[in-house]
């Protein structure tokens, strides 16, 4: 056992030494793909601002994800951008505020109004529950940059070929700065590749609002290494460990 740690272990390292680039390869990923440097036809607050507890779920057509490497990803990080009719930057902090990811059968405009039921049989936490700050930046450009960015405290492997994408989101605590108020860019477009359920409250079964809008969302994601990678990996590591195993043999002689 202690032998395989060492082997995964220098491994990694030695991966990281031989080519640095392989290990920082991000994809960035933004949902509707066709909204990336196009304003957005809504806007909306929820479940980030706006109420008192909510609970909000986003499905994202898988056919978005066409950038990702075939195998899938480690989704990293998410940003949110600002409406374009901003007056100002502005800020907001959720003291209590869960995200969940899975991969769900279900598809845009056919989200249940129970929660439940959209839920894929991967589901986990990626971040919290814990307080999330976002600042959403306005400026005289159209559309918004992603400012309202944060990195998932556990990163969430999607395949797109396995399904599409759910974004769940329980707000538990709500806004806690009632003199502002976010407002994030969103599409709502029946048959496009997003649509979102809501309640005004986190730990709500069924949704009061189910419609066709969505947030323009971009995504961080780090490919599943290509085969050649991995056999980089396990070639290069096995190498280090014999090595290490004869320099173990040798001391052991020299002391005998």
């Amino acid at each position: 056992m202690k032998l395989f740690k060492y082997f995964v272990s220098i491994s990694a390292a030695a991966l990281a030494a031989w080519s640095p680039g392989l290990c920082a390869t991000f994809t960035v990923v933004v949902a509707p793909n066709s909204l990336q440097n196009s304003e957005a036809n809504a806007l909306a607050s929820y479940p980030f601002d706006g109420a008192s507890s909510m609970r909000f779920q986003q499905v994202y057509d898988a056919s978005q994800f066409a950038a990702i490497p075939s195998g899938g990803g480690f989704i990293t990080g998410i940003g949110f951008r600002g409406d374009s009719f901003c007056l100002n930057t502005t800020a907001q902090t959720d003291a209590n505020l869960q995200i969940n990811m899975s991969t769900t059968i279900k598809a845009p405009d056919s989200l249940s109004p129970v929660f439940a039921h959209n839920v894929g049989p991967d589901d986990r936490i990626v971040r919290g529950p814990s307080s999330l700050d976002l600042i959403v930046s306005c400026s005289s450009g159209r559309p918004q940059f992603f400012s309202a960015l944060f990195n998932l405290d556990s990163p969430f492997f999607y395949n797109p070929a396995s399904g599409n994408l759910l974004l769940d989101i329980r707000n538990f605590s709500g806004p806690m700065f009632s003199g502002t108020q976010i407002v994030l860019d969103g599409q709502n477009t029946a048959g496009d590749s997003v649509s979102e359920i809501v309640a005004f409250n986190a730990n709500a079964l069924t949704a009061q609002q189910v419609d066709s809008f969505g947030f323009v969302t971009e995504f961080v994601i780090q490919p599943v290494p290509e085969p050649s990678t991995w056999a980089l990996l396990l070639g290069g590591g096995g190498l280090l460990v014999v090595t290490h195993a004869r320099r173990s043999h040798k001391r052991n002689n020299a002391t005998d």
